[in-house]
């Protein structure tokens, strides 16, 4: 019996079988692409609520020891490495550090699942959101507010990492906009709320 075969007698098959493999694997990068955004805009949400979360505490229970009922708004990683004014020279540790060092505008900096957390500048008519709030032990040190504070979370690798950049203030709604992969570093206009921005979990 003869066990000779054909020259190129599988060849359509193989040819078949690669492509199949090749549009599978294709499908599946696709599709852990996809979950991962997805992931990684979830998480970027959830952390700026832990920050929300971390500014009330901050200010309602004088975290900084400066006897003013303020906001930290000099940067994120703050809300972690800040030491009091007064008592033991302990950081304050109100976000995990993790979310601190994801802070590009400390040394050292890298994102925290996929995304970047800076402090904003200026509120909704301008206003800046440092200034000095006049407590003990802090005065000349704009880096506090009274009433308000702005975060924004942006992707560090836009669009790979993720697509929405999202903003937070003390009315504790976080809000949405692709901005190409660049922080927003000014809370929008009313106005400009209902033209250019949506709901961060729509």
């Amino acid at each position: 019996m003869s066990t000779d075969r054909k020259p190129g007698g599988y060849g359509t098959a193989a040819l078949v079988a690669l492509v199949l493999l090749a549009g599978g694997s294709v499908w599946g990068y696709l599709y852990w692409r996809k979950e991962r955004i997805k992931r990684n805009e979830l998480n970027a949400t959830a952390a700026l609520k832990v920050i929300v979360m971390a500014e009330t505490d901050f200010r309602s229970n004088d975290r900084d020891e400066n006897r003013v009922n303020d906001f930290w708004t000099g940067d994120v990683a703050g809300l972690y490495f800040l030491v009091p004014l007064r008592g033991a020279p302990t950081p304050i540790k109100l976000i995990e550090r993790a979310l601190a060092e994801a802070d590009p505008t400390r040394p050292g900096a890298r994102p925290f699942q996929g995304y970047w957390f800076r402090a904003m500048d200026t509120d909704d008519v301008g206003d800046p959101y440092r200034t000095d709030t006049g407590g003990d032990g802090s005065t000349g040190a704009k880096d506090r507010n009274c009433s308000k504070f702005g975060f924004c979370a942006y992707p560090a690798d836009y669009p790979r990492s993720g697509r929405w950049t999202y903003i937070v203030n003390e009315g504790n709604t976080i809000l949405k906009r692709d901005s190409g992969g660049k922080p927003i570093l000014r809370f929008p206009r009313d106005p400009n709320l209902k033209e250019d921005y949506t709901g961060g979990h729509e």
